[in-house]
């Protein structure tokens, strides 16, 4: 690296979450690396998302504030890269918050050697409390064709996720010269489960060199209200066509069959918490049946469940995959509740 110090661009997308942006706001801005910017993107907020942002922004000149019409999640971080200016950008949810040494420990690494990303891992906070996981065990750096063949691999599926590294858009520090020499940008939510899954899939068929950090620098936050967290009707739709385009996307860019496996897992991992939502929703108990029973016996969620390569996983899993091949949906509903339906 020069000697000119790194400057990061953190990106905010800011859609009505008025109860938790304060927390958010200080975090980022209690930093003690003080080489960035602060892109406050608000997407159409409805609440006091605007004002918020307008007055920390008239607080610290490193902040800046675009308000634009609700566009969603994945438009809202395109934005951000738009409007950023820095070496490196990273895309936190508003709703969370970071440690305060996140860029300070980033920027001590990249000061030794450019990496186009740097990942980190993060702990989960709960009703006010860190719910305590698993640490990753050692700094690890993945370059060359080993972030195809190992590094992407487990990003997208891992068993027991032992290798703590996740294919969020949050845990990552990006290199805006590799996204500005591709021209990346990421799909939007509207149309994919998994925004940001689907378009780092995207983005690392160009990545070179990751270096993975086993520090907890985020907090993810669980919010009932959030996207994530609740159901929608359109969640069993989304989850077979991003699963589709991924295995497109995939004989685009020359991935590997083990990289279509690790899709199909994950793909399987979100319709079963998309059937854990069903089954936890207000609707009725002849609505929840009919709903699965449609889902399960479709052609196209059909072929998932044969894409799935069975032989490494645990007894459990291949009795739920079995059930699913086979429609039996009583029986399906009944093991939901007993192991995979805990809200």
């Amino acid at each position: 690296m020069s000697n000119k110090p790194i400057k990061f661009s953190i990106v905010l997308p800011i859609y009505n979450v008025e109860r938790y942006l304060q927390r958010c706001l200080d975090s980022v801005l209690g930093q003690t690396y003080k080489n960035y910017e602060v892109i406050m993107v608000d997407d159409g907020s409805t609440d006091n998302c605007p004002a918020i942002c307008d007055n920390y922004a008239a607080k610290d000149a490193r902040v800046k504030v675009i308000h634009k019409q609700n566009a969603g999640l994945g438009m809202a971080r395109n934005t951000g890269i738009k409007n950023a200016t820095g070496d490196y950008i990273c895309f936190f949810d508003s709703d969370d918050f970071v440690t305060t040494n996140l860029l300070e420990l980033c920027a001590k690494e990249l000061e030794k050697e450019n990496y186009d990303i740097v990942a980190f891992d993060y702990s989960d906070y709960k009703d006010g409390k860190v719910i305590n996981s698993p640490k990753r065990a050692a700094k690890t750096v993945f370059k060359s064709e080993r972030v195809r063949s190992e590094f992407l691999k487990l990003m997208i599926y891992n068993a027991g996720n032992i290798e703590r590294i996740h294919c969020c858009a949050w845990n990552k520090v990006y290199s805006m010269q590799l996204i500005r020499r591709i021209g990346f940008r990421f799909v939007s939510e509207k149309e994919y489960i998994s925004e940001d899954y689907f378009s780092n899939l995207i983005l690392f068929s160009e990545v070179n060199s990751v270096l993975v950090l086993p520090d907890k620098l985020y907090f993810y936050c669980y919010n009932g209200e959030s996207l994530t967290h609740s159901y929608n009707p359109q969640r069993f739709d989304k989850i077979i066509y991003q699963y589709e385009q991924s295995l497109i996307k995939c004989g685009e860019l020359e991935y590997s069959t083990d990289i279509k496996n690790a899709i199909a897992f994950q793909m399987l991992d979100n319709f079963i918490g998309a059937v854990r939502l069903l089954l936890n929703s207000e609707l009725s108990k002849k609505q929840k049946k009919q709903i699965l029973k449609n889902v399960v016996s479709s052609p196209r969620y059909q072929k998932l469940f044969s894409d799935l390569d069975m032989q490494e996983e645990s007894l459990s899993r291949k009795i739920l995959v079995c059930l699913l091949k086979n429609k039996k949906c009583v029986v399906i509903r009944l093991l939901f509740k007993l192991k995979y339906n805990n809200s």
